[in-house]
């Protein structure tokens, strides 16, 4: 149980601020990953890493290391791979 009666010092007050205020981005940054492996889901194909930042984008604002980790938590069965597919070695060997 919290005494809400005490009064915090100005450090522990401040280290009490960020230490909510990373809460907050950790649960949006939860909720953003189950909307999007949802949405990935849903869609039945692959996504872009594009695409995938347009849907991130329209449900919340998360820095773009957030989104590196969203993508790269995805399986690879709903992750567009990036490029053109490399040749075969035979036709390099030519």
């Amino acid at each position: 149980m919290v005494d809400r009666g005490v009064a915090l010092s100005a450090a522990d007050a401040r280290e009490l601020g960020q230490l909510r205020e990373e809460k907050r981005k950790w649960d949006a940054s939860i909720d953003v990953a189950v909307q999007t492996g949802i949405h990935c889901a849903k869609l039945g194909d692959v996504i872009t890493r594009d695409q995938l930042t347009d849907f991130i984008v329209k449900i919340g604002v998360l820095p773009d290391t957030t989104i590196d980790k969203i993508w790269k938590a995805l399986p690879d069965q709903y992750r567009k791979a990036s490029g053109r597919p490399k040749k075969a070695r035979a036709k390099a060997a030519v």
